[in-house]
């Protein structure tokens, strides 16, 4: 398959898509992931809360608590994410 072909199946997409998403909502669900049953689900969202930067420092908090979970990738993601969002807390987080 060609880009072409690609590109116009790809034309009526942004009508299935939101243009705009409330920060707060993605935030809040993306918290609510890191407290999931599944190390990778949590890897996961910590990932995605990286990926939105300062924008998601209401998820410091769990992020700080989420340092301890037992699964190392997801300490790591946790960890590159919180350093992302509040390297001033990461840091404090990595000193304790």
């Amino acid at each position: 398959m060609g880009h072409e072909e690609l590109g116009a199946r790809r034309r009526g997409i942004k009508q299935f898509w939101p243009d705009g998403m409330d920060r707060r909502v993605l935030v809040s669900g993306l918290t609510e992931g890191l407290r999931h049953d599944h190390s990778v689900i949590r890897a996961g969202a910590a990932k995605a809360l990286g990926q939105l930067g300062p924008s998601a420092r209401a998820a410091v908090p769990a992020l700080i608590a989420a340092t301890r979970d037992t699964a190392r990738f997801a300490r790591k993601a946790v960890t590159e994410a919180l350093q992302r969002i509040d390297p001033e807390a990461a840091e404090k987080t990595e000193n304790r």
